[in-house]
């Protein structure tokens, strides 16, 4: 990755690391990233041959092809722009490197990663305590008519706890770390890291196992601060409900960047002659790891309905500050999920307010992914905001059935 003139934020410094001598063996490793908030942890597998290597997030494994370049493997982790690049240390099994992302044209996140073979520790539940599987979680930063987001946690056998974070616009993916004891009482840290960014929270739990304080580190922001009650019917909003349409959408006046020719393309041009629909309109980024968990079901539900005369269209909204750049990331993108549908550059940005302007049918773009059903009259049938991911289990399961079930009315019209 060609960094000359970068601007970078370093987060957790190496100043001290012993100098790298070689690409790492293969094997299992603890790894972690320095985050403003502590150690991000998850496992790291480099596969003999150094052509590929797994990160492992509690429940999640990404598998991705790898390259030796000089000193370093290097990791890359498409389509965010973002690689981790791994080298053995001269203490003995040790691992360094850094984690890099390319966030704009001239913009650049460095993180420091290291790692050591792996050697699980046994984990004691603490005595008489479970935590509590559901959440109401509130952070301070929140506005005062935000919705509350939800935790959902498992705690394992082992002591280990495994869950995520839902939210309106989506979910924090697969969070995994450990329930333990300090001299404040109860403390909760789990991390997460995706390849597109580290996730690190630490919280205190009440001596009533009821409330929990704590703060979330992601991505290079300052700590975020939240309080949490137990909350066995914690839910957030129907997330059909959180969008609005204004108005039918102008299939003429809706035109769009082809990526791979520069022409401006119309969504009209992609329905049959005369045709109003069915169409989903489906608003996503490259660089957002719901919108790349979405990417899967929009091919599902192309090789489903297509047949059925269902139109599926995405719209791209990029921020790199580079439009070549932000065309390389959504060509990544298609060709990491074999998209199914085609692929517009909607614009080079992702401010909410802007693309809501850029589609007037809309009270407003809450979140990305946002997904757009029209009916066969070319009304707006149903708009579904956001994206469970694999990590919500029956929150994703729930989702599914019901863009299913509104797209089966639409084209059974």
């Amino acid at each position: 990755m060609k960094r000359t003139g970068a601007v970078c934020v370093v987060l957790g410094g190496m100043i001290g690391w012993p100098v790298a001598a070689a690409p790492p063996e293969p094997g299992v490793y603890d790894a972690w990233l320095e985050s403003r908030g502590g150690r991000v942890a998850f496992t790291l597998e480099v596969e003999p041959g150094l052509r590929a290597a797994r990160v492992t997030n509690g429940e999640e494994v990404i598998r991705k092809g790898a390259r030796v370049e000089g000193e370093s493997l290097v990791i890359p982790f498409e389509p965010y722009g973002a690689e981790l690049r791994v080298r053995a240390s001269e203490v003995g099994g040790e691992l360094r490197g850094e984690w890099v992302r390319r966030r704009k044209v001239d913009e650049y996140t460095t993180v420091a990663f290291g790692g050591v073979p792996r050697a699980p520790l046994p984990l004691v539940r603490p005595i008489g305590f479970t935590l509590p599987e559901r959440w109401t979680i509130r952070f301070a930063a929140a506005e005062p008519e935000d919705a509350s987001d939800v935790g959902v946690f498992r705690m394992m056998p082992d002591g280990r706890v495994h869950g995520t974070i839902l939210t309106t616009t989506g979910d924090w993916r697969y969070l995994h770390g450990t329930l333990g004891v300090s001299e404040a009482g109860r403390r909760l840290e789990l991390s997460s890291f995706s390849g597109s960014g580290a996730t690190l929270i630490r919280a205190e739990i009440s001596e009533d196992g009821r409330v929990m304080r704590g703060r979330s580190y992601s991505g290079g922001g300052e700590a975020r601060e939240f309080v949490a009650h137990a909350d066995e019917g914690a839910a957030l909003p129907d997330d059909f409900t959180l969008t609005r349409a204004v108005g039918r959408p102008d299939f003429d006046a809706l035109a769009f960047t082809d990526p791979a020719t520069g022409e401006r393309v119309s969504l009209a041009s992609f329905l049959a002659s005369g045709a109003r629909g069915p169409m989903l309109i489906h608003l996503f980024g490259s660089w957002c790891p719901n919108s790349n968990d979405a990417a899967e079901l929009m091919n599902e539900v192309c090789a489903a309905y297509a047949a059925r005369g269902l139109v599926v269209v995405g719209l791209a909204f990029e921020g790199t500050g580079d439009a070549a750049l932000d065309r390389e990331r959504v060509a990544a993108f298609c060709a990491s999920h074999g998209a199914a549908y085609p692929v517009l550059m909607a614009a080079g940005e992702t401010d909410k307010k802007k693309a809501s302007a850029l589609l007037p049918f809309l009270d407003r773009v809450h979140a990305y992914p946002t997904s757009v059903l029209i009916d066969r009259r070319g009304r707006i049938s149903a708009i579904h905001t956001g994206f469970s991911g694999p990590a919500t289990g029956e929150a994703q399961a729930s989702m599914r059935r019901r863009v299913m079930a509104e797209i089966e009315r639409i084209v059974g019209e």
